[in-house]
């Protein structure tokens, strides 16, 4: 699997993207990937291998710093998650 990291700055704000190759997510799956204890794969039952909380705990992180967060279907296959922040004046 490859992953893209992407900047782009728009307007007063910048926006992330982590694009991968991978097999990607369904449409359904697409609009829970945030939810805490959520995990695309219902066979994960051990904890150890993770707890279905670190997309839920970054949207947490990027609401706290009044940003946007969101997962789409990556062209060609695979998963996005884009990040929008706003940029603090000074700051870049």
């Amino acid at each position: 699997v490859r992953v893209k990291l992407g900047l782009q700055r728009e307007a007063a704000k910048l926006k992330i993207s982590f694009a991968d190759d991978g097999c990607g997510v369904t449409d359904a799956e697409l609009s829970r990937l945030f939810d805490s204890f959520y995990r695309t794969d219902p066979a994960r039952t051990n904890v150890a291998k993770g707890s279905g909380l670190g997309l839920a705990i970054v949207k947490q992180i990027v609401s706290g710093l009044q940003g946007e967060i969101w997962a789409q279907q990556t062209a060609g296959g695979g998963l996005t998650i884009c990040i929008v922040l706003p940029i603090v004046e000074g700051s870049v």
